[in-house]
This record gives C-alpha cells, sequence and structure tokens, in this order.
C-alpha cells in the first residue's frame, strides 16, 4: 500500500513563527525547505519522496534565480514536477514566497 503525505502552505517561520529572511528570497527557501523536511519527517516521508511541489511567490523571477537552486539542490537526484505562480500577495506581509509538497510513500 502507498502512503501520501500533503505538506501544505510552508513559510519561513522559525520554531517561535518569527519570519526568516525578511527581503530575502534565498533565506526564506532554505528555512521553508528545512520546514518541509520536518514536515515530512513527522508524516514518515523524506525529500527522496515527494514527487510534486507548488511554489507561490512575489516574484517569479526572483524565485527562479535566487530560489529555485536550492530547491533543485535540495531534492538532489529525486526532481520533483514542480508548478511555480507569481501572486501579489500572501498571507503575512514578509512572506515573498510558500511551498508546499506532496510525498508519496510505497
Amino acid at each position: 500500500s502507498t502512503t501520501t503525505v500533503h505538506v501544505a502552505g510552508t513559510v519561513s517561520f522559525d520554531e517561535d513563527a518569527n519570519v526568516v529572511g525578511v527581503g530575502d528570497m534565498k533565506a526564506q527557501v532554505l528555512q521553508i525547505l528545512d520546514n518541509i523536511k520536518t514536515s515530512l519527517a513527522a508524516g514518515g516521508a523524506s525529500p527522496s519522496d515527494v514527487v510534486r511541489i507548488n511554489v507561490y511567490t512575489l516574484d517569479t523571477d526572483d524565485y527562479v534565480t535566487n530560489g529555485a537552486p536550492e530547491v533543485i539542490a535540495f531534492f538532489g537526484d529525486t526532481k520533483p514536477c514542480s508548478t511555480t505562480v507569481q501572486v501579489s500577495k500572501l498571507v503575512h506581509p514578509d512572506w515573498i514566497v510558500e511551498i508546499e509538497a506532496t510525498a508519496v510513500i510505497d
């Protein structure tokens, strides 16, 4: 049987709900990836189990230049399919990117 782990709306909060990397795409993405890894582990999954990510960002150019390389490095040989969408606003005024992930464990 397979198990699907959905990690929705991951943002650049630290463990005290402070925004990490205000105005800094790379810093926010790195914090988000760390948070995704923690969430996946709680569901019994790892980054290599991720089959899809969705990225919502205020600036796709900034994401492609400063965020996507970190995402690619994070997933290594596992390349989940992805969708990146530029949005006009995220819920918190200091967030510039939000990422959700779907993992499948066999």
